[in-house]
This record gives structure tokens, C-alpha cells and sequence, in this order.
């Protein structure tokens, strides 16, 4: 008898192994994916902030792995960039017109007659390269 309820605990505990491992899988697979996923995007954004100098070349795949090990890595380097980067003093402000835009023509009429849409009427001699 006790060999017969050691072969049905040990069924059982197959059964509870196999629904498990059914049940986990699919969350283990969809994990791998997202991982292989996040791995190829981290390689694209490390790509294009070296192409934009925020990292430099030589700190490119060590990024690339600091971000693979760890995902919540990427909020931490977003914080990083955001708080680096900063709107410039230029933005918001009115550009200054010069004496090209005090024409009675627009930029149109001005890039039709003279070729520039920045052409100065008052200084213009009449040659179009």
C-alpha cells in the first residue's frame, strides 16, 4: 500500500508539474519575445543618440547591455537625456526680420522675380544666378 500512495502522490505531483508549466510557458515565451524585442529597439535608440553625440561611440555597447540586463534602465536614461537637454533661449522668440521682408513682396514674388525669397529689392541688380 504505501508504494501505491507514493506512485499516486507522484502522479499527482506530474499533473500539478504539467498544468504548471502549461500555464507558464506561454508568460515565459512572451517574456523572451519582449526581451529580444526591447534588445533590437535598445540597439536603434543607442544607434541614433550616438549619430546625435548624447553618447559617445565608445559607451555604445556597454549602453546596449546595461539596457538589455535591465529594461527600467531606458526610463533612467530618458531622465538622463531630459534632464541634459534643455530648450535653447532661441525657442518662442520672434526672428528678427531684415530689410528683405520690409519689400512690399512676399517670399513667393521675391523667390519669382529674383530668384531668392530673402532678396532685397533695394540692392538688387537685376542678375539672377
Amino acid at each position: 500500500m504505501k508504494q501505491d500512495e507514493m506512485l499516486k502522490k507522484a502522479e499527482a505531483i506530474q499533473r500539478d508539474t504539467v498544468a504548471y508549466i502549461g500555464m507558464v510557458q506561454p508568460v515565459v515565451d512572451e517574456y523572451n519575445q519582449f526581451r529580444e524585442t526591447f534588445a533590437k529597439k535598445a540597439h536603434q535608440v543607442v544607434g541614433a543618440l550616438v549619430e546625435r553625440r548624447i553618447v559617445e561611440p565608445g559607451k555604445k555597447a556597454e549602453l546596449i547591455e546595461k539596457l538589455a540586463a535591465d529594461p527600467s534602465q531606458a526610463l533612467d536614461l530618458a531622465l538622463s537625456i531630459s534632464r541634459r537637454v534643455g530648450l535653447g533661449d532661441g525657442l518662442g522668440k520672434a526672428a528678427e526680420l531684415g530689410s528683405a521682408a520690409a519689400s512690399n513682396l512676399d517670399p513667393f514674388e521675391r523667390l519669382y522675380y529674383f530668384g531668392d525669397s530673402r532678396a532685397n529689392v533695394s540692392n538688387f541688380d537685376g542678375n539672377v544666378e
